[in-house]
């Protein structure tokens, strides 16, 4: 009897021990994981009202903060979460996931469970193939209007990001995701802050690599780097924009996505060079020429947006004293980029044509548009998307610009294909001559 005494006593200690070192060994039954699961965020992330780029932009969740999983569409590609009290869908390949993801229940859109799984968002149009052949895009800041874009033939939509040293370049993802959703190849034009005193060169090659990582799959490389507005006064230097920003760009993309085209910087056309603040785009093109810039770029950015003559006329500029500058007219302006860089596929970033009608007079600094109708807006970019593609050489020509309804000092609505009361009268001529 003593010995069994011994025995009980024996085993209940030794259960003891085992629940007290190893406390795992104890339980029963696994705990339940679905109610566990958390998603901690790989960047900044936007919250979305459904599982899909398609919904509406709700809200962010910061960089590296844990959030609690609630619900999944059925692929699991997408999370219902709660953030501060707000709950919406984030996407799960953008996070660390702790937890057994398939114990979370699929829900709906509102994040109810057991209800019908949320439809399948439509399929993303096929997008136009990467070609070397001449394409068509717009600048938008939110396109806003994809269908006068499809009207007009673009294939391509082009938007400009101001970027910061240490922004984190999931900042981009909204809208490379927005433009795949509506059919376009994205461009993404990539300067700094208006009058930078400094560059950090690392911090921006790190970014523009991001982007391609991302799926853009277009990056123009910094913009206008002859005018102390875009690059620091008094260190404006071709050379160290291709050995500080192109040339490191140009290799970080391509190691990221071999399939982003690389645009070298458009300048600003410009005949005014004081060798500090402005390099008029002629000097400068040659010194880009001089430290081999070619072999960093698949397209060499150009701008033509002062015009206010047709295409093929180089004369009676309403700024032009006589003297002719290549920068007021169309074929001057190409035959100078197309003869410093002879071997090069040329890409215009902005061009574009500014017309007052429906709003008035003009500031000062672009009177020279005073006189242009918007059914000669219509007709010259026709034109000019005429002549570039027979040239063989122009790879893409982005309008400046598509619904940038501005009108202050710097009057983008003039140039805008969208005039007042939402028409576009230039997107059908467009789209006959692109068809």
């Amino acid at each position: 009897m003593l010995n069994k005494r011994i025995a009980l006593w024996c085993g209940l200690v030794l259960m003891l021990l085992v629940a007290f070192v190893f406390p795992g060994v104890a339980q029963a039954e696994p705990p339940d994981q679905g109610s566990a699961v958390t998603a901690r965020t790989g960047s900044n992330l936007t919250l979305r009202s459904g599982p899909g780029t398609e919904y509406a932009n709700i809200g962010r969740i910061p960089y590296d903060t844990v959030v609690s999983v609630t619900g999944r569409n059925e692929a699991a590609n997408w999370l219902y979460v709660t953030y501060n009290g707000q709950q919406g869908w984030i996407a799960a390949w953008l996070t660390f996931l702790q937890g057994n993801l398939s114990a979370v229940p699929v829900t709906d859109a509102s994040g109810t469970p057991g209800a019908a799984p949320p439809s399948a968002a439509p399929a993303a149009p096929v997008l136009p193939p990467m070609s070397a052949a001449f394409q068509l895009g717009g600048q938008t800041h939110g396109l806003d209007r994809p269908d006068a874009m499809h009207a007009a033939g673009m294939t391509w939509v082009k938007f400009q990001h101001k970027w910061t040293p240490g922004e984190d370049p999931s900042v981009l993802s909204d809208r490379i995701n927005r433009a795949h959703a509506n059919g376009f190849r994205v461009l993404l034009s990539i300067p700094g802050v208006e009058y930078p005193s400094s560059i950090d060169y690392a911090s921006y090659v790190s970014f523009v690599a991001g982007g391609a990582a991302l799926g853009a799959d277009g990056i123009e490389i910094w913009n206008e780097m002859n005018l102390a507005r875009e690059w620091p006064s008094g260190q404006i230097d071709p050379g160290a924009y291709v050995s500080n920003m192109l040339a490191p760009a140009y290799t970080a993309i391509k190691a990221a996505n071999p399939a982003t085209l690389v645009i070298a910087g458009a300048l600003a056309p410009t005949g005014v060079d004081n060798g500090f603040s402005v390099w008029s785009d002629a000097h400068y093109l040659a010194g880009l020429r001089d430290a081999g810039a070619a072999s960093y770029f698949d397209c060499l950015g150009v701008h033509h947006n002062a015009g206010a003559t047709p295409p093929d006329q180089s004369y009676g500029h309403p700024a032009d004293p006589g003297l002719g500058h290549y920068s007021w007219y169309f074929w001057p302006t190409y035959n100078l980029y197309a003869g410093t860089f002879p071997g090069s596929q040329l890409c215009y970033t902005e061009i574009g044509y500014l017309s007052p009608e429906g709003y008035g007079s003009l500031p000062g600094n672009f009177w020279w548009g005073y006189d242009t109708t918007v059914g000669e807006q219509s007709e010259w970019l026709a034109r000019a998307t005429e002549a570039l593609r027979s040239t063989g050489r122009v790879r893409l020509m982005v309008v400046f610009n598509v619904d940038i309804l501005i009108w202050d000092s710097d009057p983008q609505a003039g140039y805008a294909l969208i005039r007042p009361g939402g028409g576009c009268p230039t997107c059908s001529t467009l789209g006959a001559v692109m068809r």
